[in-house]
């Protein structure tokens, strides 16, 4: 996926990993940041089943999804969606 990511903006892997260390960060920090974002505008948006939105948003699976949002937003997926939705949660 890198080398994608790579080929779109014209230039090699390396330069792309090096452009992102200089700013602090990593192309796997940022992709994951952009998977988390997507999957936060899934839960609040639709009511597809959490797993599906594991797997559309590119985790491997439900359970990593499940602890990596945890560790970001500080809520189980279950539980952000419920919050939002003002349900009591199962």
């Amino acid at each position: 996926q890198v080398q994608h990511i790579a080929q779109a903006i014209h230039t090699s892997r390396a330069q792309l990993y090096r452009s992102f260390a200089e700013q602090g960060s990593s192309v796997y920090a940022e992709l994951r940041e952009m998977r988390l974002q997507a999957a936060r505008q899934h839960l609040e948006r639709s009511v597809e089943p959490i797993s599906t939105i594991a797997w559309r948003c590119g985790f491997s699976t439900p359970s990593t999804f499940s602890r990596v949002f945890r560790s970001r937003f500080g809520a189980t997926p279950q539980e952000w969606r419920a919050e939002r939705a003002g349900a009591p949660l199962l």
